[in-house]
């Protein structure tokens, strides 16, 4: 089986490596990886698989959705940067960085640690719109690690490194501020956010809808993050996240180098 995707604008992928096979010997000075793709260049990802994903959601995490996620998704509120690897010729996840440098925002505008290191707060970009109209609030994020909590699949394990012991420890102080409570300081919480590959944020609104309409709800994510373009024989082709998490006025500030305020 043959899945074709489209990726996201700006390298949605942890590692981004698949934007710059047609780059070769080339100083690490004139590489900005944390800029948008050319828009003339190819976005589209073709992988062999022996199935198809029965989901693109975590519940559904076989082989072929786990290795479709990885490769098209590179997290919600916040990102690992992308670098320039000279040795590999290609960008990829800054893990040699120190510390928090590894990562930045992309839903997150800031984020703020609490003095004892028991509450994250992030302030959400206003400009981020899902497929079907919708403006993508807090209240989406929240209900979407409520979801995380009673699926007990891979996000649920995610909180357990994450600190996160129930889900009413993730709550709106308002609309576009997310809040997390965590059980102790976890020096790697920015990074184990960034680290993510279980999906994306839900449209609750457009996924209550869904649930309300008797259809799975591994159904109503591959439905309403991902977009099935078409179905030929021994062959996919999906375009997602439906969820933008670069809107072009985002897309200006992160090539301009937008960080999160710590």
């Amino acid at each position: 089986m043959t899945l074709i995707f489209r990726l996201a604008v700006a390298s949605a992928l942890v590692v981004s490596g698949a934007l710059s096979f047609g780059i070769s010997s080339v100083s690490a000075k004139t590489i900005d990886c944390m800029a948008p793709p050319p828009s003339d260049q190819n976005l589209t990802l073709v992988a062999a698989y022996a199935a198809s994903p029965p989901a693109v959601d975590e519940i559904a995490f076989t082989m072929e959705t786990e290795n479709v996620l990885y490769n098209t998704y590179g997290g919600d509120l916040m990102q690992y940067v992308s670098v320039w690897y000279p040795e590999h010729n290609t960008c990829g996840a800054g893990v040699n960085q120190e510390g928090e440098k590894q990562v930045t925002g992309r839903w997150a505008e800031s984020w703020k640690e609490s003095a004892n290191g028991t509450i994250w707060r992030f302030k959400l970009r206003k400009d981020i719109v899902s497929h079907a109209g919708n403006k993508m609030t807090c209240e989406d994020n929240r209900w979407s690690w409520e979801r995380g909590f009673e699926m007990k699949a891979v996000k649920f394990f995610f909180t357990k490194v994450l600190l996160i012991e129930k889900h009413s420890d993730v709550t709106c102080p308002d609309p576009y501020t997310v809040q997390f409570k965590i059980k102790a300081k976890n020096p790697l919480f920015l990074q184990l956010l960034a680290m993510n590959y279980y999906g994306g944020v839900f449209d609750s609104v457009e996924a209550k809808k869904a649930r309300h309409g008797q259809r799975s709800l591994g159904q109503g994510m591959a439905e309403e993050s991902y977009r099935r373009l078409r179905t030929v024989p021994s062959a996919e082709a999906y375009s997602g996240p439906r969820v933008d998490p670069y809107p072009q006025s985002a897309l200006q500030a992160q090539a301009g180098g937008c960080q999160g305020n710590r």
